[in-house]
């Protein structure tokens, strides 16, 4: 199956130090990468893949206007609208260039054609006494983290605290989790965080608050068999919603979780499924029901021309 020559330039190596803090190897974009250069004879060929690690590009640039601008020119004389491609993004913006809409993108951040799991390397698997009903150690970087703290202060059954992205932080964080009967897995700055996939590789029910939900595999799986949704307008009603879940149902969803884990929230599990769903845009195409392959593509639709953007790139550096 092919794919687009990319150079090296867009294709970084990760960020030091690296995030998560406990992250030892490739994440998504580099990894999948790998998976197709590895298996792909068994994609199809009318479907293109674009291997650009956006993620690393962006924050090796700081974002910064003459880098996206040189990624744009390459986009635009590399991408021929007739085809079509598909890529991967980790970003929680999604991708911040105009892509052709024939470009299938899958997000693991919040922004995308299709989720897919933000994932990290594993914790170690959470065991021991749970005397805790839920934790959260991480930053409040979106008002629903601060609304959790909010809701949930002064009750012992819960402990929700600031962390630190360093080996400390990360000792800390298993510790907790170690003790919890749930993960509590508010959304960062992109829709999801790699906290929920982080509570779902470690066994522990996740429960997944949101006012834009971001669920991979929802059209496969059901997530209230292994997790709790919970959104925004509802927390008012967590400490009742978890303390009703009892024993025997608490032990199903860690079973729950013990089965769909491997084939789905994995590195190599996630990237069979998105072989799978490359194989069925091939049998039945793509229609993209919405704007949605960042946060403000919206705004990049209504505000750019195609002249606009000619102009842009011939701009000199």
């Amino acid at each position: 199956m092919p794919s687009v020559p990319v150079p090296a330039e867009f294709q970084p190596t990760r960020r030091e130090p690296p995030y998560p803090p406990h992250q030892t190897g490739p994440l998504v974009e580099a990894w999948f990468r790998d998976f197709h250069e590895a298996h792909a004879e068994r994609f199809p060929d009318d479907w293109i893949y674009l291997p650009v690690f956006w993620s690393a590009y962006y924050d090796r640039h700081e974002y910064g206007w003459r880098a996206l601008r040189r990624l744009q020119q390459f986009l635009d004389e590399s991408l021929d609208p007739s085809q079509r491609y598909f890529t991967v993004v980790q970003h929680a913006d999604g991708i911040l260039n105009l892509l052709p809409d024939s470009v299938v993108v899958f997000g693991a951040g919040g922004h995308g054609d299709v989720a897919i799991p933000l994932l990290s390397s594993p914790h170690p698997r959470a065991s021991g006494p749970r005397d805790l009903l839920a934790s959260f150690v991480g930053a409040p970087t979106h008002w629903v983290r601060r609304r959790l703290a909010e809701t949930l202060a002064g009750d012992p059954r819960f402990v929700v605290a600031e962390g630190s992205a360093d080996a400390e932080g990360v000792r800390r964080f298993e510790a907790l989790m170690a003790r919890s009967e749930f993960a509590l897995c508010p959304r960062g700055h992109g829709r999801t965080s790699f906290r929920l996939f982080e509570a779902i590789q470690m066994g522990v029910p996740p429960v997944y608050v949101f006012d834009e939900p971001w669920l991979p595999f929802a059209d496969e799986l059901n997530w209230r068999a292994f997790g709790v949704l919970v959104h925004a307008d509802e927390l008012r009603w967590l400490p009742a919603i978890l303390g009703e879940i009892g024993p025997e149902r608490r032990e199903a969803m860690r079973r729950e979780l013990a089965r769909v884990t491997p084939s789905h929230f994995t590195f190599a599990g996630c990237a069979e499924r998105i072989l799978e769903r490359v194989l069925r845009l091939s049998e039945k195409g793509f229609a993209r029901p919405v704007v949605g392959r960042s946060a403000n593509e919206a705004l990049l639709r209504a505000s750019w021309s195609d002249q606009t953007r000619r102009n842009l790139s011939r701009r000199p550096t």
